[in-house]
């Protein structure tokens, strides 16, 4: 068989594969660079699982904290990054973490999740910790077993750590989407008790919430024969991957309404099925008529909806969808159908209107905006925004009305 030496490829594949080294220890991990071997490599290892990269597993930071998770033996252990050494605490091990959910299962005998069953340590979702005052430090993360959702907080008190599991919902079986976030808005706490989670979730079009009083409630009626609702539209063009948008502090959910109802439908076949079976979906085709998209607000408090009065042509791109941190505001990237020209918007969460167009960008070819604006720490005002009108995707600060770059060069920013 011919031989090849594989350079550049093994090169970089050596550079990025990460070693857990010391794991036994109270340091934390370091990540290690292996060089590639110097010999000659047969096409096939390029898939040889020896030579796999091995990455932290459950690796997360825990937002708002300098802690991260990774997974060590089957203990979930917690690291804190300024100190480089394991925290005073984990998660817990596998055997403790199926206890505490079955012992949960055992206390509720008769409810709706009595069909879950969890094998081993959840995949946790971390949303944030905060501190309630100096003795209290909690952190919230929530997991999913089937269409059950539960949530787990660890809570410390001086030296003592209470580790809390709750059974939250049961999501319908026909799930399109969702968005879970944590509800931190002082106008929504209950008794001064810590923030539950909001949940936000569509099932056959229609668009459901269940706050933190536990209510679930039905905010969308149309949904369906051509609405579609709370999930990703413009073919998940612009960096679009989801249509559902919680506010920061939980308090709103803005979401997507897509009106397909102008498009005209495209045959597919299933050929995993014998005979193959026909159907079609909603393509909008060159030239040819396109979808229209809205963006409602929904207010957890008063459960009204409103729409960003997002005027121009009914095809419109409407992208980066961004709430500031306050939630009182929501910025939109308007692109046209050309996709030449983008306006970057900002709109009242309140009534929809529009506040201001902070810039424009044309250009000859095409614009292609893929991310929302950043926020710096502790403004509600400026941002970081990523663009690639120049020819390289590249960082500017928008501050004071005006956009200045942060990085220059023939090179690519890939990731912030």
């Amino acid at each position: 068989m011919k031989t090849y030496k594989l350079f550049s490829a093994l090169a970089i594949f050596g550079a990025l594969q990460p070693v857990l080294s010391q794991t036994q220890s109270d340091v934390a991990p370091a990540l290690m660079v292996e060089k590639a071997p110097d010999k000659k490599f047969e096409i096939t290892d390029c898939f040889n699982p020896k030579y796999y990269p091995a990455s932290p597993k459950m690796f997360q930071w825990i937002p708002g904290s300098v802690y991260y998770t990774l997974l060590e033996d089957n203990v979930l252990n917690v690291y804190d990054s300024k100190k480089n050494t394991k925290a005073g605490f984990n998660v817990g091990s596998k055997t403790e973490l199926v206890e505490m959910f079955n012992n949960l299962i055992k206390a509720n005998p008769t409810s709706v999740f009595k069909d879950a069953k969890l094998g081993g340590i959840p995949m946790l979702k971390w949303l944030r910790s905060y501190l309630q005052n100096q003795k209290v430090f909690t952190m919230t993360s929530y997991f999913q077993v089937k269409n059950h959702v539960f949530s787990f907080k660890i809570t410390q008190e001086g030296d003592k750590i209470n580790k809390n599991m709750e059974y939250l919902t049961s999501l319908s079986e026909n799930i399109d989407a969702q968005e879970i976030t944590d509800n931190i808005s002082k106008s929504l706490f209950l008794d001064n008790q810590l923030p539950g989670l909001n949940i936000a979730w569509v099932s056959n079009n229609q668009i459901f919430v269940k706050n933190y009083t536990h209510e679930t409630v039905q905010i969308t009626n149309d949904g369906g024969n051509g609405i579609v609702y709370g999930q990703s539209v413009h073919r998940n063009e612009f960096g679009i991957d989801k249509g559902l948008f919680w506010s920061k502090d939980g308090g709103a959910l803005a979401f997507y309404r897509m009106d397909e109802k102008r498009v005209t439908d495209y045959p597919l076949f299933s050929i995993a099925e014998r005979p193959a079976k026909p159907s079609t979906i909603k393509y909008p085709m060159a030239g040819d008529s396109s979808h229209t998209v809205t963006i409602g607000v929904y207010d957890v408090v008063s459960k009204k909806t409103i729409y960003l009065k997002t005027e121009g042509p009914y095809d419109q791109y409407l992208t980066n969808v961004t709430w500031d941190p306050n939630g009182s505001s929501i910025y939109v990237a308007m692109v046209n159908r050309e996709q030449n020209e983008m306006s970057l918007n900002q709109y009242s969460a309140k009534d929809g209107s529009l506040i201001k167009t902070h810039f424009t960008h044309k250009h000859p070819k095409y614009v292609e905006p893929q991310n929302g604006p950043l926020f710096v720490p502790n403004s509600n005002t400026d941002f970081i925004w990523q663009s690639n009108l120049e020819g390289f995707n590249h960082l500017y600060l928008y501050s004071k009305g005006k956009l200045n770059k942060i990085t220059n060069g023939n090179w690519e920013i890939s990731g912030l």
